[in-house]
């Protein structure tokens, strides 16, 4: 078991939210879609805000993520409800992926969080 996994799993027990997913390749950003960042599905919003997106409005929020090797993002909490639109999103993650990678995000507090990158095989 690697590092990264072994603090993934504490972090994840340690807190009361955290969420999980491989990465799409529309994640990844590969398949040249218009969308942009990660996306989160409508069950897991609570990670991100303390309230549901209201069909028809937009609304976002910023907090940062520590990632495991140090790094940080200042990132954007997205919920897109205008027009067709209807999800939930983090943008400016500061990280590129890649498609089958499988990330973690924890929530620590209100505006700060955890993140882990593992490779597939992990």
């Amino acid at each position: 078991m690697t590092d990264e996994l072994s603090g993934a799993i504490a972090a994840v027990k340690a807190n009361e939210y955290s969420f999980c997913k491989f990465i799409s390749a529309n994640d990844a950003g590969t398949t040249g879609a218009h969308q942009a960042g990660l996306y989160i599905p409508k069950n897991s919003q609570a990670l991100i805000f303390d309230t549901p997106g209201i069909k028809g409005q937009n609304k976002e929020r910023f907090a940062e993520i520590t990632w495991f090797d140090g790094t940080t993002s200042q990132c954007c909490f997205k919920y897109y409800g205008v027009g067709t639109r209807n999800e939930y999103r983090v943008t400016r993650l500061g990280k590129s992926f890649r498609e089958d990678e499988f990330i973690i995000i924890v929530k620590k507090r209100a505006d700060e969080y955890l993140g882990f990158i593992l490779p597939q095989e992990e």
